[in-house]
């Protein structure tokens, strides 16, 4: 799951329901909690750190 921090206190997020896949916004005070997607009401755990890098595709090195 994608995860970023626009600014100090939202984290923005993609729903994990593959068939939804709609970008969420949650506040930074929500780290760990389970919360509802709005459109599917799938439920999902806010990540409680920043995402890691994942490797770079675009050049083909891992």
């Amino acid at each position: 799951m994608g995860v970023k921090t626009e600014n100090e206190g939202r984290i923005t997020m993609i729903c994990p329901n593959l068939t939804c896949r709609r970008t969420l916004s949650a506040p930074v005070s929500a780290r760990g909690q389970v919360m509802k997607c709005p459109y599917c009401d799938a439920p999902f755990r806010v990540p409680t750190g920043n995402a890691s890098p994942g490797p770079d595709t675009k050049s083909g090195k891992q």
